[in-house]
C-alpha cells in the first residue's frame, strides 16, 4: 500500500511540474503552493480528520477499551 500512494505521489509532482513547465529537479512545494493544490499525503490527512469528525459517536475512545492511558 505504502508503495503505491508513494507512486501516485511522485506522478502528482511529475504532472505538476510538467503543468508548470520546469525543470525535474525543481522543488515542487512552491509549485503546490502556486497551483493551490494538496499534494496526495495532505488530501489523505484531511479526509481521514473529516472522516473522524463526521463519525466521532460511533468511534471508540480509548478509555473505552482500557482503564490505563496507553
Amino acid at each position: 500500500m505504502i508503495h503505491k500512494v508513494q507512486k501516485v505521489f511522485k506522478l502528482q509532482k511529475k504532472v505538476v511540474g510538467l503543468i508548470c513547465n520546469v525543470e525535474r529537479k525543481t522543488s515542487s512545494e512552491e509549485l503546490f503552493r502556486t497551483l493551490n493544490i494538496l499534494p496526495v499525503s495532505c488530501v489523505y490527512v484531511m479526509e481521514t480528520m473529516y472522516y473522524i469528525k463526521l463519525n466521532n459517536k460511533g468511534l471508540k475512545q480509548n478509555l473505552a477499551t482500557h482503564d490505563y492511558k496507553t
